[in-house]
């Protein structure tokens, strides 16, 4: 009888020892009694050896940025993509981003294409609020000099309740 093909070899996993394993430095109370541990296995198992080359995290050069992986097969055509390790001793300061929170914006209140108007918006505690820019449409003169009033004001950094004040005396004219 023929016996199936495998391309992997599972001699190591079916033909298991226990006694073959390195030791493990839980099981030890100081780093000597474990490093004794380890040169007995070394002499016990020089076969093994071999097998267990990994560093252990102690060894491990965190400064040096090493490719994981590789791909050997290069297509024409591709980029050229390396996975890299982490540098967890230096690690990458995270930049903040300048996050807008005063603007002017062009809406339409309703789904006719010729109708848009200004608005002032801003950010408080994560919420938008909106408020009007009174003065008719974005062909308005005055809705055109009033909008570039209120960016000159977000410009100057004045604060939102300062604009709207400004907003609502503009409202009061028209009364």
């Amino acid at each position: 009888m023929i016996s199936q093909l495998s391309l992997f070899n599972l001699d190591n996993y079916t033909n298991y020892n226990p006694q073959e394993e390195p030791p493990d430095p839980d099981d030890y109370q100081t780093l000597e009694q474990y490093e004794y541990a380890w040169k007995q296995w070394e002499k016990k198992f020089p076969h093994l050896v071999a097998e267990t080359t990994a560093m252990t995290v102690l060894e491990q050069d965190t400064t040096a940025r090493t490719i994981i992986s590789d791909d050997s097969q290069k297509i024409v055509g591709d980029r050229q993509l390396d996975v890299l390790e982490r540098d967890t001793n230096h690690p990458v300061p995270e930049q903040t981003v300048p996050e807008h929170l005063q603007w002017v914006e062009k809406y339409s209140p309703s789904k006719r294409k010729d109708n848009h108007y200004y608005r002032y918006c801003y950010k408080v505690s994560g919420k938008i609020q909106h408020r009007h820019i009174p003065g008719g449409n974005v062909r308005s003169s005055i809705t055109l000099a009033r909008k570039q009033h209120i960016e000159e004001a977000i410009a100057d950094g004045q604060t939102p309740s300062e604009i709207e004040k400004i907003i609502h005396s503009w409202r009061e004219l028209k009364k």
